[in-house]
């Protein structure tokens, strides 16, 4: 929160598209598969993975957007390049769904795996 309000302008900073970015782009990867597999005991490598890669993949598009000067728009809803905390919000709540998604259908042929090793 300190570091928000150093950053703050009241118009944004590059500092704060910055942080806004990787720090979206961190919890859209890593936060759903460390949450679920603290919970959901049937959590599975394939599905963590599966989680990471998928949100790594929707939280990115605004930042590239921003470093190649893109002026995408989507819509109503104003230019990707602006739009890092809210693809970073749905990156997380995709990542949790296919987390346990994934880790349903992979578990009992990773446990077989296990067995036989």
């Amino acid at each position: 929160m300190l570091s928000f309000l150093i950053a703050w302008k009241g118009t944004g900073t590059p500092i704060l598209d910055m942080m806004s970015y990787s720090w979206g782009i961190i919890s859209g990867s890593f936060l759903a598969p460390y949450a679920v597999a603290l919970y959901y005991k049937k959590t599975t490598k394939v599905g963590a993975w599966a989680g990471i890669i998928c949100g790594f993949a929707i939280a990115l598009p605004p930042l590239v957007a921003k470093l190649s000067g893109s002026a995408f728009a989507l819509g109503k809803f104003g230019p990707l390049s602006g739009m890092g905390p809210h693809f970073a919000c749905l990156a997380m709540a995709v990542s949790l769904l296919v987390v346990i998604a994934v880790s349903t259908i992979t578990y009992k042929e990773e446990k077989l795996q296990e067995g036989a090793e």
